[in-house]
C-alpha cells in the first residue's frame, strides 16, 4: 500500500521499518499519520514474515515532535476531544503483537531500554515500544 506521510519497508530478515515521513514538521503527528499508521500496522500484524517492527522519523532534527497542533486551529474543544475517541497510531502500537523498537537516527554510543510491565513503565518518550534506543544527552 502507498502512503503519503509514512513509509514502510519490509526487509528480508523479518524486520519491518516504519518511518514517519514529515521532516518539514519535525514528524508531528496529524490525523493522516494516525490513519496511515493504523492501516500499516494492521497490514504488518497479518504478515507472518514480519517478526520485529522498528519505528523511526525522517530527517535529522526530530524523531517525532508530538501532535500537529496546527490541526486544532479553528476547532472547538468538543471537536478536538472527539479526536481522542478515534483509533490512533499509539493504540495500534500498544496492541501490536510483535516486538517493537522506537528509535531515531543514532550515533554510537547509545543506550537502550526494554519496556517494563505497564505498572512499572519508566521510559515515557515511547511507552508503547518494547525497546527504546536513545543517543547520549537525550532526556529520560
Amino acid at each position: 500500500m502507498n502512503y503519503e506521510t509514512i513509509t514502510v519497508e519490509k526487509r528480508e530478515n523479518g524486520v519491518a521499518l516504519l518511518t514517519i515521513n514529515r521532516p518539514d514538521t519535525l514528524n508531528a503527528l496529524n490525523r493522516q499519520v494516525h490513519a496511515e499508521g493504523v492501516a500499516a500496522l494492521d497490514d504488518l500484524r497479518r504478515d507472518s514474515s514480519v517478526r520485529v517492527l522498528v519505528i523511526t522519523g525522517a530527517g535529522e532534527k526530530s524523531f517525532i515532535a508530538g501532535a500537529d497542533i496546527g490541526e486544532f486551529a479553528g476547532q472547538t474543544p468538543v471537536t478536538q476531544r472527539a479526536l481522542f475517541h478515534e483509533k490512533t497510531f499509539f493504540n495500534s502500537i500498544d496492541s501490536f503483537p510483535k516486538p517493537t523498537i522506537a528509535m531515531r537516527t543514532l550515533q554510537l554510543p547509545c543506550k537502550a531500554g526494554v519496556r517494563p510491565a505497564p505498572s512499572q513503565r519508566s521510559l515515557p518518550p515511547a511507552p508503547s515500544s518494547s525497546i527504546q534506543v536513545r543517543q547520549p544527552g537525550t532526556r529520560d
